[in-house]
């Protein structure tokens, strides 16, 4: 298995990074829920950033059903974020980059945004969708 990032989207301070699974091996891979992550600065130690599971305003806050993902296909997933700063007495936050477990018993892989940091402001906050099927590229 493979993690990969895609652009960051970015309109008027709203963040979207796509996550990419892409099975590489030989043998089917269950996928369902959502890929466990943590934003991890320069260092690559986690940062204190609250994780959400969902985003009310794309997929409703539901996880997506079960599915295989067979040799050579892809999930998308994605990670949200606001860059909002709304106390001048709290610091930015920068992640450098992302470390991503697929699933149950897949091992994390960290992965770095291609486009710069994810520059959260100060919300210390991102929101994670559930993966769904994906086009191979």
């Amino acid at each position: 298995m493979r993690v990969s990032l895609g652009d960051t989207e970015a309109a008027m301070g709203q963040r979207a990074l796509s996550v990419f699974l892409d099975n590489c091996g030989s043998r089917p891979f269950e996928v369902g829920g959502y890929p466990d992550v943590a934003v991890l600065d320069e260092r690559g130690e986690d940062l204190e950033v609250s994780v959400r599971l969902g985003s009310r305003a794309v997929d409703g806050g539901a996880a997506r059903s079960e599915f295989v993902l067979r040799p050579g296909q892809r999930a998308r997933s994605g990670v949200l974020w606001r860059n909002t700063v709304t106390r001048s007495d709290v610091v930015a936050t920068n992640g450098a980059s992302l470390r991503v477990a697929p699933g149950p018993g897949a091992a994390p892989q960290t992965v770095a945004p291609h486009d710069g940091p994810l520059d959260l402001g100060n919300t210390g906050t991102v929101d994670v969708l559930p993966w769904a099927p994906a086009r191979a590229r």
